[in-house]
């Protein structure tokens, strides 16, 4: 095909827009890989709905990190050639940032492989994967013409990296684009919560979204430029700020799939041998919900059987403290 741009019809964004060269990061096997692993983990065993996937939220985190990105850098400040790198790498970064997500997301952190002497994370996959992948090599071939490397997209997710790759007539712009992917109001926060809040049915996780990307600015102290929100969003930033604490509280903390969870916990410390999550990034980016599932059905494990069988304790008591209400 020789479009330029490619549209995907989404239920939070409407159109996302997409570039040819990021339709090929999208169509590689280690993005495809997204399809086939759930946001929310256990969630839908709370809420039935809610079996939406890595590869549609990190659409969306694109979609948020572009338009806010749009609104707090000017052309005219940075200059063309300058906007656009930052732009790119930004969208790439918003693009990639959950790439290194295990089966089922968060439930199989657990059982990550140590990476340079300590337990890695995702954040340590999605590293590996950018930097030190045939995705590492994908990027470098299709991002050339703007000058965007995987190094680039990586020092964005990474916020210990000293790196600094966006500095324009002695000023940085790295602060502001790294808290567009990861902040206290970030594209990735914007998009699940919007996103799981519809596919969960309900109302806890909605926010104005557009108000909020309306009053973002960049603020520049020193020779640093930051992510700032004006004083007339003050009440759209608390009410985010509320809508994410209640999303915790009556949604992701929900105590069903947090009992699924420490069952999968109980299996892996019982059956080692029936899973386990590859530190070669290559066979590691081959995994997704479907095998573990497969090896959960395949065990003989009492506590693989409870998972398939959807049978979890029931909760029969619930404390909450002063602390918490």
């Amino acid at each position: 095909m020789n479009k330029k741009h490619f549209q995907i019809r989404d239920p939070i964004h409407g159109v996302i827009f997409i570039s040819s060269a990021e339709r090929a990061v999208v169509d590689s096997r280690a993005f495809q890989r997204l399809r086939h692993i759930k946001q929310v983990g256990f969630l839908d065993f709370a809420f039935p709905c809610a079996s939406h996937s890595r590869y549609c939220h990190s659409l969306g985190a694109l979609s948020f990190a572009s338009k806010i990105f749009q609104k707090v850098v000017s052309q005219e400040e940075v200059g063309h050639y300058e906007w656009t790198r930052m732009h790119q790498t930004v969208r790439l970064a918003a693009l990639l940032h959950d790439i290194g997500h295990p089966p089922l997301s968060h439930t199989t952190e657990m059982i990550l492989k140590e990476i340079s002497g300590s337990k890695a994370t995702h954040e340590d996959y999605t590293q590996a994967l950018i930097l030190a992948s045939e995705l590492a090599t994908l990027l470098q071939d299709n991002f050339k013409d703007v000058s965007v490397t995987p190094s680039m997209v990586a020092s964005l997710l990474n916020q210990e990296s000293l790196e600094d790759n966006f500095v324009v007539k002695g000023v940085s712009y790295t602060p502001l684009l790294r808290q567009i992917i990861s902040s206290e109001i970030d594209a990735d926060r914007m998009d699940y919560l919007l996103r799981d809040s519809l596919f969960c049915g309900v109302n806890y996780g909605k926010f104005d979204s557009d108000w909020l990307i309306e009053n973002m600015v960049g603020v520049r102290q020193g020779m640093h430029v930051f992510l700032g929100l004006k004083a007339r969003a003050i009440f759209a930033f608390e009410d985010f700020l509320l809508s994410r604490y209640h999303m915790f509280a009556s949604v992701y903390l929900h105590h069903t799939p947090v009992i699924m969870e420490k069952m999968l916990e109980r299996f892996f410390a019982e059956s080692p041998e029936s899973f386990s999550l590859p530190a070669d990034i290559e066979a590691y980016v081959e995994l997704n919900d479907n095998d573990l599932w497969q090896a959960l059905r395949q065990s003989s494990n009492l506590w693989a059987e409870r998972i398939v069988r959807r049978r979890p304790f029931v909760m029969i008591y619930e404390h909450i403290s002063s602390a918490d209400k």
